[in-house]
Formats: C-alpha cells, structure tokens, sequence
C-alpha cells in the first residue's frame, strides 16, 4: 500500500449503519427484480438478476461509498479481505467437491443411489419414501438442487401412479433434499458455515443431526400419515449397481471419522474415477471432462463468496459491522437472545440471497455475535447452516420449490409452499433447543448466560 493511500485510510470515519448502504443495494436490487416480476405479472422463473453480477454492481459502488480515505484504499481492503486464507482454502474445497459430485454423476452413482433406494420405498407410504430418498440423496451428492433434479421427476411419477397430491409430493422432496444438505459433508453450506466458523465439519454434523433429528422424524410420520390414502399402485425401479454407490459412502464415514475433507474429497474422485474406468462408464477424456464441468458449476458460488468477503471487509473497515452487532445484541441479557438473532439474520439473508451466499455473508458477524457470548463455534456453524437451508422451504419464487416445478412441469409453487412440513418443524426444534438451553455435545455451557 502507498503511502498516499496509508495516509488517506488514517481519516476514514465510523458511518454505523450507513456503512451498510452498498449491501442495501445488493439486496435492493435482488428485492426490487421479485416485486417487479410480480407487479407486472412477469413469471419469476427466468427473470432473476444473476446474484454475481448483483455482487458486483455492489462491490464497485462499495469503492466510492464513505467518509474519508480513498477509492485506491477500500480496494486495497476489499483485496485484503477477499484474500483471506479461510477463503482462499473455501475455494479450493468447493472446487473439489463440484468435481466429485460431477464425476460420481457421470459415472452412474446417482442414477445407483435414487434406484436402490426406491427399491426400498413402502408403496403405502410414498410421500415419506419420497423424503426420505431426497434426503440420502443429498447426503451422498452434496447438493440440494442436484437431489431435487435427480428425485423431482421420479416423485411426480410415483403419486401420479397411487393417486396421491402431487404438491404435497414436491413439498417432501424439497424436504428430503433440506435435511440432507443439512447433514451432507461435501455441502457447500456445510463448508461455508464450518469454515466460516472455523470448526469441525465432523463436530458440526453431530451438532445438526440430533438438533434436526426430532423434526425429521415428525415430518416423516405426518409424510406416512397423510400417504396412507394412496392406492399403492406398482412402483417401476430401474437398475442400480452398489459398486457405484461406494464413493459416496467412503466420503460420508471417511468425514465422520476426522479425515481431511480435501483428503477425503480427492479420494472420493480418484474411487469414483476408478469405478468408472473399471465398469466402461468412463474415459480418460469424459473423466476429466466430468472434473471441469463440475469445478465450473462452482464458478457463481466461489466468485460470489470472494466478492462478498471483499465488500464485508470495506463494510467492516467503516464501522459497519461494529453498529451491526451492537444493534443485534443490544437490547440482549443472554447468548439465548443472541442465538437468536443468529437465526434470524441467516433465515433473512437466505431469503434474499440463497443459502451459500447467505451464510457467507452472515458468518463474520455470527461469528463475531457468538464469540462475544461465548457460543460454541459448532453451534453457530449449525445454526447459520440450518436456518439459511430452512429458507428454501417458503421462498416460492427461486431455488428449490421453482427448480420442481420447472422441471416436472406440474404442482403450485404457494401450495407447496403449504405443506412445508420440515421447514416449519425444524425451526420450532432449534427454538426449543434455544429456550431450554438443550446443546448436544457442547463443550461449554455458554447458552444459558
């Protein structure tokens, strides 16, 4: 840095909530685009602003945004910040958990993994079938949109089949692909909130599952309850092979029993690849084929998280995040309130922003919430992961509800959106755990302060 811009920084002035104004633009733009689709009867489908190029339009006009210094030293801060060594390896992990997901694909592990699991499917309980295949799915493959894709089509099929309501069927499936993402090791919400937070994605996952586990089950009873009127029709399951279903397997216990996840994820690769070679589904060609396109199809989430640090940092640097917090935790007696506040700053910023890109924006000043109250890492990983997951339940207008009906061509986005069943449940189960200070595994009883 030049010493012009060294001294032009020195006069930067504390603007508290103002500092916030090019993030409001980020979010203006995003909201403004919904509500005038919807005032002018525009189908949403199609008509969203692209959340990078949004970022960006944020970022640049982050860079004459405040009281004193220089346009030269809030890029110099906005460079500093996006280059941040948790980033930098975020990065990395996300390339490579794109890579496995696109390589087990294209060595048939998905097609396995939805074909074994219908052959399991009570046909007298179809719509928890349905969330619960979604669900393994989205363990295995690491992506809620992926799972959505892979089971949407097959649900429709089933209730069309057994005469059953086709809305409550989507609505299970984005259920299933929720608590799945959840729980999914090479999730990229699980590796923007643990690295986020700076925790364990083996201690975050414990810390998710029994916290999500009571709401699963009670959705999966009222999912079995409200399928038993179906006919249950004949369920056509195709061809699946275990073999192919081993890499995600390995990822899943190799994560769980501590292995680095770039370890565990270029094993993952190297195991799908060979499957792959060995049962003639892969070439030397179409496997590296399959580690671009899965390392492109990360491309928006990885930009996105760097610009978004980036404006984070010039936010920080003029006090933003300073009046943030203090607005948050203000009026707060307890880490209860302040988990809180975590819960709703991550639920709003995922209905505006999508989950990842809401978690990267949420995780500093969570973290920063947390540390002041001493809240277990692990649990606010969990609670940013879980409540910006959650959101994909009620937004109608993008993300998972819009990607099932657009690819079944069939079901209502807002009585979908009526049968959220899990959504609704899990946010009752983590307020409960709040209220009662109930923290399984904590390592210090800091809720209850």
């Amino acid at each position: 840095m030049s010493d012009n811009v060294k001294t032009a920084d020195k006069k930067v002035q504390n603007m508290g909530g103002a500092a916030f104004v090019p993030f409001l633009v980020l979010i203006g733009l995003v909201l403004g685009n919904i509500l005038f689709n919807t005032v002018t009867g525009a189908p949403q489908a199609g008509n969203g602003l692209p959340i990078l190029a949004v970022t960006l339009v944020a970022v640049v006009f982050s860079f004459f945004w405040g009281k004193g210094g220089s346009v030269e030293g809030r890029v110099q801060t906005f460079s500093k910040s996006m280059g941040d060594p948790t980033v930098q390896m975020m990065v990395v992990i996300f390339l490579l958990a794109g890579s496995f997901t696109s390589v087990s694909k294209a060595m048939g592990g998905v097609d396995s993994v939805v074909n074994l699991c219908l052959s399991f499917l009570p046909k007298n309980m179809i719509y928890m079938g349905i969330m619960l295949i979604t669900g393994f799915i989205a363990v295995s493959i690491g992506t809620s949109v992926g799972s959505v894709t892979a089971m949407a089509p097959i649900a429709v099929g089933l209730v069309e089949q057994a005469g059953l309501n086709v809305n409550i069927a989507l609505a299970a499936c984005v259920a299933g692909a929720m608590f799945g993402d959840n729980l999914s090791m090479v999730s990229d919400t699980t590796i923007a909130a643990t690295r986020g937070l700076g925790c364990e994605m083996k201690d975050k996952f414990k810390m998710n599952f029994l916290m999500v586990l009571p709401a699963a089950i009670l959705a999966l009873v009222i999912y079995a309850a409200l399928g038993m009127s179906g006919s249950g029709g004949a369920i056509e399951v195709g061809a699946y092979n275990i073999i192919k279903i081993l890499p995600y397997i390995f990822v899943l216990i190799a994560a769980l029993c501590g292995l680095n996840i770039m370890t565990v994820l270029l094993s993952g690769i190297v195991l799908s690849g060979v499957i792959g070679f060995a049962m003639g589904e892969l070439t030397f060609r179409s496997f590296m084929g399959a580690i671009g396109s899965g390392m492109s199809g990360m491309t928006t989430v990885i930009l996105t998280s760097l610009l978004v640090k980036g404006l984070m940092g010039i936010i920080a640097e003029n006090g933003g995040v300073d009046w943030l917090i203090q607005k948050l935790t203000g009026n707060l007696k307890s880490a209860k309130g302040a988990q809180a506040s975590i819960c709703v700053l991550s639920f709003c910023m995922s209905v505006l922003l999508r989950s990842t890109s809401a978690i990267v924006v949420s995780a500093p000043l969570a973290k920063d919430i947390g540390d002041q109250y001493d809240i277990d890492p692990r649990r606010t990983a969990s609670l940013l992961d879980i409540f910006a997951t959650s959101a994909n339940g009620f937004v109608f207008w993008e993300g998972l509800i819009l990607t099932v009906t657009q690819l079944t061509g069939v079901g209502d986005p807002i009585s979908i959106v009526g049968f959220a069943i899990y959504p609704i449940l899990i946010i009752l189960s983590v307020a409960i755990s709040i209220i009662f200070n109930i923290q399984p595994g904590k390592k210090r009883a800091a809720a209850g302060k």
